[in-house]
């Protein structure tokens, strides 16, 4: 049986065992971690560049088989991959703050604050017969860059995003240490 697998930067990563038949996305220096068939940088190539390029030379070593980002990102990752695919996205958040509702059956993707929200619905697009889903690394227990309002914005994204999905059918699986294990 074929899994979806959504790999994020959390600490439960490392609690993913690859089997011959997963389909897999992660994001951005994942590589570091697994190797994944697809991989979605959202970030520009400067989000990695700053001080240590340890992050960035990952990124720029991976080898997945199909690269996506979003459109002030790709002109930049264009000269390290040859088979990026544009991701057309739109905010969760509109002028008068989180949108009311999301709407899954759309030709775009939603972006939050986190990187793995796009990847999530990009495997699902991309995949839409899998059914079952598996989210590892996207933990939010210990993100220095999600904590207080930011988390809980963060976590009503997610929210109305497994519902959206969970209601056509697609059942995840996220290890019990992450945050999304309680929606």
């Amino acid at each position: 049986m074929n899994r979806l697998i959504v790999l994020g930067l959390g600490e439960t990563v490392n609690q993913y065992e690859p089997q011959p038949n997963d389909v897999t996305f992660g994001v951005n220096d994942v590589f570091k971690y697994h190797a994944v068939q697809n991989l979605l940088l959202v970030n520009t190539e400067s989000c990695f560049t700053k001080g240590d390029k340890t992050r960035f030379n990952t990124i720029k070593n991976s080898t997945p088989e199909k690269f996506y980002s979003i459109e002030f990102a790709t002109v930049q990752w264009e000269r390290y991959f040859n088979n990026i695919e544009y991701v057309k996205h739109f905010g969760c958040y509109d002028n008068d703050g989180l949108r009311k509702e999301l709407n899954i059956d759309n030709d775009f993707i939603y972006s939050s604050m986190s990187s793995p929200f796009m990847a999530v619905q990009l495997a699902i697009k991309k995949n839409p017969e899998l059914k079952n889903v598996y989210i590892y690394g996207v933990d939010f227990a210990t993100h220095r860059n999600f904590t207080g309002r930011r988390l809980n914005l963060e976590i009503i994204c997610w929210k109305w995003l497994l519902k959206c999905y969970r209601k056509k059918g697609y059942i995840f699986h996220i290890p019990e240490q992450s945050k999304l294990s309680e929606i």
